[in-house]
């Protein structure tokens, strides 16, 4: 098949859609399919980093344009497209990561109309145009009222696999994100201020990185570890070395972060939001927790110190197989080719 796949960021320089992107491309490119990538370049690029929304709606037009002009591939696939005309080709496969449709009601201010703004493009994008969709989440679907095949993210299990042995005394965390308002990084830092005998080591930077420095130093906290952005291959180092992943996101699709420390045997304590509450009830270990409740430290206690904790480093890794980059990309194969 020869494939065309829109994103609007790319390795080296990206999060989570790229690097989702990046490793389908790498498995069909095994199979010898013919692959051809679009993504924003030089100014492009800059625009989006710049402008935020109306830099994705300004690439994404282009994009549109492009693919109005080209009938030359097997499928076209495009990543939370932001398409506010119409897409005459019929090869058109868009996968949804993220929604905006609920996102706006975590947020204040300028923040807040920016998402809504953002759920209102989206609308128009789904709405104009009927191709054919899948998401990382049910939730996703749910929450954009459309219908779309669920195929899950995946995760490189033998770059990402248990140590020989981890560690059993429940005493260290690891957390792998940006430091963003999406994070919610600030909830993190003051659950860590309850848990004074829990490590935390923390691969991450962003905007919001002054402000948590700024807390740990107000609440005078040694058990924080601050690594800033690492590369991808020292974190299954990173993996071995913890005894459990957390996550305090507001809003989150999928996060490859969570799939690869459990492919790494490490169970999960994840934000009580509907798409993490998905991936902890499909595999069947890790807990989600309110973090804005104040028994919030109590429930993460009880687990690290619970036999559960255990056995779902078992459990972790026998879901991770199951989403491992080639079975699913047979998955999108398998979908593309009843076009």
């Amino acid at each position: 098949m020869k494939i065309l796949i829109c994103v609007q960021e790319y390795p080296p320089d990206c999060s989570g859609i790229g690097n989702v992107a990046k490793a389908v491309a790498d498995e069909l490119g095994c199979v010898e399919h013919e692959i051809h990538i679009l993504m924003p370049l030089g100014k492009g690029s800059e625009i989006i980093k710049k402008y935020y929304g109306l830099g994705l709606l300004f690439w994404w037009n282009k994009v549109r344009k492009e693919i109005n002009r080209e009938n030359d591939f097997d499928i076209i696939w495009v990543h939370n497209p932001l398409f506010l005309g119409k897409v005459k080709s019929d090869k058109v496969y868009a996968t949804i990561h993220t929604s905006y449709a609920d996102r706006h009601h975590n947020y204040k201010s300028f923040t807040k109309i920016y998402y809504f703004a953002m759920k209102f493009f989206e609308k128009i994008c789904y709405t104009r145009n009927k191709f054919r969709c899948s998401v990382v989440s049910p939730q996703v679907s749910k929450e954009m009222k459309i219908d779309a095949k669920y195929i899950p993210n995946g995760v490189d299990t033998n770059k990402f696999k248990p140590p020989l042995r981890h560690g059993d005394d429940g005493k260290t965390l690891l957390c792998v994100g940006r430091m963003s308002p999406q994070k919610n990084p600030l909830a993190l830092v003051e659950l860590m201020s309850k848990l004074p005998w829990v490590k935390l080591v923390w691969a991450g930077d962003g905007d919001l990185r002054p402000q948590v420095e700024a807390a740990i130093k107000e609440k005078n906290l040694t058990n924080i570890t601050l690594l800033g952005r690492v590369n991808q291959d020292i974190i299954p180092n990173l993996c071995a070395g913890a005894d459990a992943y957390i996550l305090t996101s507001y809003y989150e699709g999928q996060p490859l972060t969570v799939l690869e420390a459990m492919s790494c045997g490490l169970p999960c304590i994840l934000s009580d939001i509907p798409n993490l509450n998905q991936l902890v009830k499909e595999s069947g270990c890790g807990i989600v927790v309110d973090f804005s409740s104040p028994l919030a430290n109590i429930k993460v206690i009880d687990y690290l110190r619970s036999k559960k904790a255990i056995t779902d480093r078992y459990a972790a890794r026998t879901y991770a197989k199951k989403c491992d980059w080639k079975l699913i990309t047979e998955q999108y194969l398998k979908e593309w080719k009843k076009q």
